[in-house]
């Protein structure tokens, strides 16, 4: 069996970004999403703990992040491309085609000019 996780990662500096590809290709899939993020679908017998190490070495110290993907509960706002790759990488989720519906719970910005208030 396998897991999901998601990988953030912070450089300290741009100097210090590199291509972590053969990193992550130890994986048994990946994708990279951001310029800072990542899934990685890993083995059942590899630990994050195994992962942040790894990264942090390739990545010359970078401020790492990982966390489990829970498939029951999640909600986002990616490309059909991520959808497709989450679900065929065990995240059950269902792609629907054209851009997702606006958010209702955002707030809405007032774009109605300010009245001028004089004492």
């Amino acid at each position: 069996m396998s897991k999901l996780y998601h990988v953030s990662l912070h450089f300290r500096d741009f100097k210090s970004e590199k291509d972590l590809s053969t990193s992550f290709d130890q994986a048994e899939n990946w994708i990279r999403y951001a310029p800072n993020c990542w899934f990685l679908k890993i083995a059942d017998d590899e630990t994050p703990q195994e992962w942040r190490s790894r990264l942090i070495e390739a990545s010359d110290s970078a401020y790492v992040f990982l966390t489990r993907i829970d498939p029951r509960d999640f909600s986002g706002y990616l490309s059909a491309e991520v959808w497709n790759w989450l679900k065929a990488n065990g995240l059950g989720v269902a792609v629907k085609e054209g851009p997702p519906a606006p958010n209702p719970t955002l707030p809405k910005k007032n774009l109605a000019p300010k009245a001028d208030s004089q004492a």
